[in-house]
């Protein structure tokens, strides 16, 4: 058991501890990142207000939270915070796999629509043969312009 104990007491004395203006700078920052989720153009007193409701503490507590004003932030105040700030996270993974699965089927539909348009000047017709941007037509990189 003491030998356990000794293992422990080993592997916390190597972790680094956060100090309390450490902390308070977090809780600032996260604060201001949950505020970016908001409605553009609402003004600091509503953000703070935002901030207060989904963290179920005061307005004025919050206005210290958002400026970092707290020498030292309950702990629970602190875990909510943590809690909602891995939410933010959560729906942004959420949305931005969603913008880059939209963004693939674009693709994919632009591709198979109009194939590779980096073929030096010519397109794909709608019948699946070629035809050039021009009546007349440059080897690539052999046109007007080099």
């Amino acid at each position: 058991m003491s030998k356990k104990l000794e293992i422990n007491s080993a592997s916390l004395e190597k972790c680094e501890m956060l100090t309390a203006e450490t902390v308070t700078q977090n809780a600032q920052t996260m604060a201001r990142t949950l505020s970016e989720t908001f409605e553009r153009g609402l003004g600091v007193k509503e953000i703070i207000h935002r901030i207060a409701r989904m963290l179920r503490i005061t307005d004025r507590q919050a206005k210290g939270l958002y400026y970092g004003e707290w020498e030292r932030i309950p702990a629970h105040i602190y875990l909510r915070l943590v809690d909602a700030y891995r939410k933010h996270l959560a729906r942004a993974e959420r949305q931005a796999e969603h913008q880059a699965a939209i963004y693939r089927a674009l693709s994919q539909e632009w591709n198979d629509t109009w194939g590779d348009t980096s073929s030096c000047g010519v397109l794909p017709s709608p019948d699946g043969g070629q035809t050039a941007h021009s009546s007349v037509q440059f080897p690539c990189g052999a046109g007007p312009n080099t």
